[in-house]
């Protein structure tokens, strides 16, 4: 049986969604709430892309959960916003998937598969790879500021450039520039775009 916790702020969509998931003897539905609850205990935690990458990383580091994450979102952006989280398997489906892709896809989570919506898979090749984890994770993963700066670097922006687009200053974006080189292995810009684009960091 496997063990799943829901996080979902919605109480109609909570409530509907834990109705469906205990009707089926191959679930236990063990928490079911707004906000994170005994991830500790769990096979799959289940979660809304009101949930920042961050938050959710807190969440794992502090319970020192060994789960793995289905985040129910959107657009194809949640692909590239929790993939490189700590957990045993990542998924993202559309909120509005059918119950069939939610088992199927929680069944493939607990076997250690990647689980994505196929209308989402629709990236350059350097994506797609990291995707279906052929690409070794980093040792650190880059936050969410860092990977726009390397967004950026990749698009050939200098520090002023990016600094303007992101409405920070030139000395926090040489700060980033900085942290991604050491992160990456990098010792200059057009080797961290190409070690970011083998990372599937990078959509070039």
């Amino acid at each position: 049986m496997i063990r799943l916790t829901l996080t979902i702020p919605g109480t109609a969509l909570r409530a509907g969604l834990r109705a469906l998931l205990e009707a089926d003897p191959a679930f236990q539905v063990i928490y079911a709430g707004p906000q994170p609850g005994e991830l500790a205990r769990a096979d799959v935690w289940l979660v809304t892309d009101s949930f920042s990458p961050e938050e959710i990383r807190r969440e794992i580091v502090t319970t020192q959960a060994d789960v793995a994450l289905l985040v129910l979102g959107d657009n194809a952006q949640a692909v590239q916003n929790y993939q490189n989280l700590p957990v045993r398997a990542w998924g993202v489906l559309p909120a509005e998937a059918t119950i069939e892709a939610l088992t199927a896809a929680i069944q493939a989570l607990e076997a250690g598969l990647i689980v994505i919506y196929p209308d989402w898979i629709t990236l350059p090749r350097a994506r797609q790879v990291a995707l279906v984890g052929e690409v070794e994770k980093l040792v650190e993963p880059l936050t969410e500021r860092e990977t726009e700066v390397l967004q950026w670097l990749a698009q050939g922006l200098s520090n002023k450039q990016i600094a303007a687009r992101l409405h920070i200053s030139e000395h926090t974006v040489k700060f980033h520039v900085s942290s991604v080189y050491g992160k990456l292995g990098a010792t200059n810009r057009a080797e961290a775009v190409r070690v970011g684009a083998q990372q599937g960091l990078v959509v070039l």
